[in-house]
């Protein structure tokens, strides 16, 4: 008998949000002192409400973030060494079969080989070694990024085309042999494909994450930006392809549009990819990032209306997007029971 597996959705219950916290051996080593204010905002919110694993680079930042005051007994420091923060692309991914759950360890090469992903490549392994889950993991030959992929938790999965069929990450992996990997190993019966090669900035290829999210299993919020920005044309075609999903009953879906965040540039003139849609939803809150703009209020706004159980956090993510990425970009959920430390 076949075993029936499923892709669980961000907004079922959780038992931790995993993070990595920025060190001096990364990208951040010019900007440790602004991002890390960034990342105590994420984990004064995550940690009111439930389980905080945070990856320490060495035993001198796990000393460091141990000391930090305003401490809480769901925050665990977990030494591993890391090359970079964005664990939704490399940590586990959480599936649900025969009523168990267990975790994915698919395969990070960096986004198709941009940069050395050997560290973080092997967080998955070493978290699986120590013990820190109650569960199993499978490791799986296939490179796949979390950011890549969002599910309604009922068998849809929705991606674009550039971050997951891509021969650069799997040569010679056809979209029938990707969407036959991804039945096997997530469950998924129904897909949902677009063409966008992301946002400028963006690294990934165009991760889903960023521009297109699941709000429930009947709603999708989407990014787009005013006729001046860059991004406009590629945006409106976006909002087409949108527009034409369809449930797996046949149903559209109701499709929201998030505001534009701004066109936001580093000091060198290089224009980073800042969207509201890379957002975190966890068991109480949406974390959400905001870049002080006029539009912050009317995605707050939003967000409250799509999300009315949970509280909406704002966090100011301009420091985070200086490296591509934002919160959900900087964060993974899971459903798996921890083991006792």
């Amino acid at each position: 008998m076949k075993t029936e597996i499923r892709f669980r959705a961000e907004w079922e219950p959780q038992t931790a949000i995993l993070l990595t916290w920025p060190h001096g051996d990364s990208d951040w080593a010019g900007t440790l002192d602004r991002i890390s204010a960034t990342y105590l905002e994420m984990r004064r919110a995550i940690s009111r409400h439930q389980s905080l694993i945070i990856l320490a680079h060495d035993s001198c930042l796990q000393e460091q973030l141990v000391s930090l005051p305003g401490g809480s007994p769901h925050i665990r420091i977990v030494p591993q060494p890391t090359n970079d923060t964005w664990i939704r692309d490399y940590g586990p991914l959480c599936v649900e079969t025969e009523q168990h759950l267990t975790h994915l360890d698919f395969r990070f090469d960096a986004w198709g080989g941009k940069y050395d992903a050997r560290l973080d490549d092997m967080v998955c392994r070493a978290l699986d070694a120590r013990g820190l889950f109650d569960c199993g993991m499978q490791h799986i030959p296939v490179v796949l990024e979390g950011g890549a992929v969002e599910t309604d938790g009922c068998g849809t999965l929705l991606a674009t085309r550039g971050s997951v069929i891509c021969e650069r990450r799997n040569p010679g992996m056809d979209q029938s042999r990707i969407e036959e990997q991804l039945s096997r190993l997530l469950g998924i019966t129904h897909f949902l494909w677009l063409d966008c090669d992301g946002l400028h900035g963006d690294d990934t290829d165009g991760h889903i994450d960023t521009i297109v999210r699941f709000a429930d299993a009947e709603t999708l919020l989407y990014a787009t930006c005013s006729p001046q920005h860059p991004d406009y044309e590629q945006l409106r075609e976006l909002e087409r392809q949108v527009l034409t999903l369809r449930r797996p009953n046949g149903e559209p879906y109701r499709a929201i549009p998030l505001p534009c965040p701004g066109l936001h540039r580093d000091t060198d003139g290089r224009i980073l990819p800042a969207s509201y849609a890379n957002f975190l939803i966890t068991n109480r809150q949406v974390l959400q990032p905001v870049y002080l703009q006029e539009n912050d209020a009317e995605v707050i706004q939003i967000m409250q209306q799509v999300f009315p159980g949970r509280e909406i956090v704002a966090i100011d993510s301009r420091a985070l997007i200086e490296q591509n990425g934002s919160i959900h970009c900087a964060t993974m959920q899971t459903a798996c029971p921890l083991a006792r430390s």
